[in-house]
């Protein structure tokens, strides 16, 4: 092999499938010893799939499969019928996670989580928030956080923020909770008593309001989840207390509408939406009643038929509200918050395996309870 080059991927060999240092798809045709263009993240179209199956290197070199041969790496999963979601984090193993980390934020403190052990450490240049604020990723190399109207971008590679006008919100907004929708887009839906819904290119760190989005009722404390690429979900959470109304915000036209039947099965705001970012979302605690009444209350999303219901057999293993919550796209940590209305806090993660979906505590508790905390990932889900 020459150095410098990529190759065809081949099961045939281990050497071109799982002891390749990465691998991506060729958008186009590139001939010998030229140059082209290779993806290595994001949504490809065009492919005959089974939906939910996961696309393996195949023996015909340069080619995908849905069997896994003898020297097997996963590379993509079905969306459906014919988009493939690129998997490009693993070689020989099966798909464990999509993302390595998280970072949970409160007023004076970061926490991060690694995945692959559940263990918390805590930041100390990390991104901080306040009531005012939330944070939307990337899902690559960068976050942002809103507070009030000012934005600043946080680097996953240093740990480090900086002010980043070019993000600020169109206008000043509370509790403006984040919508990402794919690596390219995300959104800031509504935020105190305001519909406005900004959108944000993360090529241009450029946010600009994008009226076509507002949200149907004005809105804070909403429960978001992420339909990858997709659309995207608003649960519960109002201007003038608490609610059930979820909207449905449609990414490829930039359309919100209410979507009754994905409203939440019970009234609340500041709780936490994740999902596993293909097939299903879960909405988890919040507070209850406007005098402040946290609850343990899942929700479960499922997206191909927009419908919410209760899933008790998730519920939080305490009642929290006011916390935060990061999903790797197997599993979710719905993380400290307010335990009861005399503000008592907890270090707690109460850990959603998606697949089965089943709830247990953390083995290691955050080294801060992060209340008014929010959350964000190296993946956008």
């Amino acid at each position: 092999m020459t150095a410098g080059r990529a190759y065809k991927a081949d099961a045939d060999t281990a050497r071109q499938s799982t002891q390749g240092f990465w691998c991506g798809f060729a958008t186009d045709a590139i001939s010998a010893a030229a140059t082209g263009t290779v993806r290595v993240a994001g949504i490809l179209t065009g492919f005959t799939l089974t939906a939910g199956a996961p696309q393996y290197i195949s023996a015909t070199a340069g080619a995908i499969t849905a069997t896994a041969p003898t020297n097997w790496r996963i590379v993509g999963i079905a969306l459906d019928t014919t988009n493939l979601l690129i998997n490009n984090r693993g070689a020989n193993t099966a798909v464990t996670a999509y993302g390595v980390r998280g970072w949970l934020t409160h007023a004076s403190a970061c926490n991060k989580v690694t995945y692959a052990t559940d263990v918390f450490s805590t930041v100390g240049s990390g991104m901080y928030s306040t009531q005012q604020s939330g944070i939307i990723s990337e899902g690559i190399s960068k976050a942002y956080q809103s507070m009030g109207a000012s934005s600043v971008k946080f680097t996953f590679s240093s740990e480090t923020q900086a002010a980043c006008t070019t993000a600020n919100l169109s206008s000043t907004r509370v509790q403006c909770y984040q919508l990402p929708a794919n690596n390219a887009i995300g959104y800031w839906p509504s935020g105190g008593s305001s519909a406005v819904t900004d959108k944000i290119t993360y090529s241009s760190d450029s946010t600009a309001a994008q009226t076509s989005a507002n949200v149907s009722v004005a809105r804070n404390g909403s429960m978001n989840v992420n339909n990858f690429d997709t659309k995207g979900y608003m649960v519960a959470g109002t201007g003038a207390g608490v609610g059930v109304i979820t909207d449905k915000l449609t990414y490829s036209n930039d359309t919100t509408a209410a979507c009754t039947t994905a409203n939440a099965s019970l009234a609340r705001w500041f709780g936490v939406g994740m999902g596993n970012g293909t097939t299903k979302g879960y909405v988890g605690g919040g507070d209850s009643s406007a005098g402040y009444a946290p609850t343990v209350t899942m929700d479960k999303i499922t997206f191909s038929t927009d419908t919410t219901a209760a899933a008790t057999s998730i519920n939080l293993l305490k009642t929290r509200f006011y916390f935060g919550g990061v999903s790797e796209g197997t599993k979710g940590y719905f993380c400290g918050g307010y335990t009861a209305n005399n503000w008592t806090t907890t270090t707690q993660a109460d850990i959603v395996t998606f697949s089965t979906d089943t709830i247990a505590a953390g083995a290691s508790a955050m080294t801060a309870a992060c209340e008014w905390g929010t959350g964000f990932s190296d993946v956008a889900f």
